[in-house]
């Protein structure tokens, strides 16, 4: 009687046991269905889909994860040309000027610390400059003198400003022979030094540090870590590397300084005709007075 009690004692463990492990097969059969199936066929016309009970994902491979990373990194170089809005002005003309519109890449020489000489130099024919060594005046053939030549003429020829206070290039391109009375020409503008405020460097670590990490770019989500020179090779993608985008730069501000002079020449020859009329009468009032005061 005892022994007919074990045997069935023994039958139900090992029955339990087979049930258990049942159940353990059938419940990892399902945490394998629920999980992502990601395949990868180079040969494939069509992307492989891994493929759970409730969402569908592309694999993120080395090449798509980095992929990620550049687009993160044009995306944060487009915020950082809008916060500096002397660069923005130049990189929307030359998106027109330069590219035609055809294409918009990014502004990378904005991470490249020759920007700032770039546009000092044609913007005021100056180099090297830093709002810590003091004001300094612009110089001439320069975007900004060009501007002021036109601004000078128009103030002469408006009366906003004296007569007297003509720039003797605006005389020069104007062919006009005659000159004011005790001249005494407008000071050239102080160099204004926003296009300073950029710190290539930093901003470029910054977007960097923020695009390689999953936490603030999630994109990155189920990528492996980037590699260390994926950062530099970022300057050096082509076909818009560092380089090209600063000599694209370049380019476009050879051309605005060209433009610059012609429209001031032809502004100033329109304007010919008040100049000559206005210098004409501030002198004869200067010699009515000079005659007044022998008399008396």
């Amino acid at each position: 009687m005892k022994s007919s009690i074990l045997t069935l004692t023994i039958i139900l463990s090992l029955s339990n046991i087979t049930m258990a492990r049942d159940l353990s097969r059938n419940t990892a059969r399902v945490v394998s269905n629920n999980r992502s199936i990601r395949v990868m066929n180079a040969n494939s016309s069509s992307n492989s889909i891994a493929t759970t009970s409730t969402t569908e994902e592309v694999e993120k491979t080395k090449e798509v994860c980095e992929q990620i990373f550049y687009d993160c990194m044009d995306k944060k170089t487009d915020e950082l040309v809008m916060q500096n809005e002397v660069y923005f002005d130049d990189y929307n003309d030359m998106l027109t000027d330069i590219y035609a519109g055809m294409t918009n890449p990014s502004f990378k020489c904005l991470y490249k610390n020759d920007i700032k000489d770039l546009y000092s130099k044609y913007y005021y024919n100056q180099t090297g400059l830093d709002s810590s060594m003091g004001v300094k005046k612009i110089k001439t053939k320069s975007i900004e003198y060009y501007n002021f030549l036109k601004q000078n003429a128009n103030d002469v020829a408006t009366k906003r400003i004296a007569t007297n206070m003509i720039l003797p290039e605006v005389l020069t391109i104007a062919g006009i022979e005659i000159e004011p009375i005790g001249m005494n020409s407008q000071s050239l503008p102080n160099v204004t030094y926003k296009f300073t405020t950029l710190n290539p460097i930093t901003s470029f670590n910054m977007n960097v540090e923020y695009c390689m990490n999953p936490k603030t770019n999630q994109d990155l989500d189920g990528c492996d870590k980037l590699r260390k020179n994926i950062a530099d090779d970022y300057k050096t993608l082509p076909p818009n590397t560092i380089t090209k985008n600063c000599q694209d730069y370049e380019t476009f501000l050879m051309d605005k300084r060209t433009k610059a002079e012609e429209e001031a020449r032809t502004f100033i020859i329109g304007l010919k005709t008040k100049l000559i009329n206005n210098i004409e009468e501030y002198n004869a009032k200067i010699e009515a007075a000079k005659t007044l005061n022998l008399e008396k």
